[in-house]
């Protein structure tokens, strides 16, 4: 995996997810129209979000993985370090 993959608005994204514990495209304010579903794709296929369920208004509503459990927890850890 190249860490460089990941922009700062897919972690934003990641963060959002640890704070809130899911989310749909509507329930989120960092990305516009088709952004969320590339960000989410992206994210998906490096097995850190995954779709939850299908809400009432058939929005997908998309959690942590573990693996992006741990990868949240690394990024608090760093950014407690250049605090």
């Amino acid at each position: 995996m190249k860490i460089n993959a990941l922009s700062d608005r897919n972690i934003d994204l990641l963060m959002l997810l640890d704070q809130k514990k899911e989310i749909s495209s509507r329930s989120q304010q960092l990305y516009g129209g088709l952004g969320f579903y590339a960000a989410k794709r992206f994210l998906v296929g490096m097995d850190l979000v995954e779709d939850s369920y299908t809400n009432e208004e058939r929005e997908k509503i998309i959690k942590l993985t573990e693996r992006g459990k741990k990868l949240v927890e690394q990024i608090k850890k760093v950014e407690e370090i250049l605090k």
